[in-house]
């Protein structure tokens, strides 16, 4: 028996979420030299979850790395929407708190 499903592997890890940019991105240079641009974006929508209606709300770190980086985002000042597609990393802070992270590897911006 095959089981067919559109769903992606079971080891993907990609994500697309729109919102806005919550506050100026900035911008530090790795040991490396590669650009890293960090910036949280706010998100809300509405959805429908076992026929009741639900919002979704919250806020998300987003980490661009290299070039991407440095293009638009770099003069964004907040509040600009945009759409994010890439993946997600957990990271702990010194603090031994951990939080999901979305590394970015392509930005839409909508007008």
């Amino acid at each position: 028996m095959t089981i067919t499903s559109s769903l992606p592997s079971k080891h993907a890890n990609r994500v697309v979420l729109g919102g806005i940019i919550a506050k100026p991105p900035q911008t530090r240079y790795s040991p490396a030299g590669i650009a890293i641009t960090r910036f949280l974006l706010a998100h809300e929508s509405a959805h429908q979850e076992a026929g009741y209606p639900r919002q979704a709300h919250g806020q998300m770190l987003v980490v661009v790395a290299g070039e991407l980086g440095l293009g638009p985002l770099r003069h964004a000042k907040g509040g600009e929407t945009v759409g994010i597609e890439g993946f997600l990393n957990q990271v702990r802070s010194a603090q031994g708190q951990s939080r999901w992270v979305l590394h970015a590897q392509h930005i839409e911006w909508y007008t």
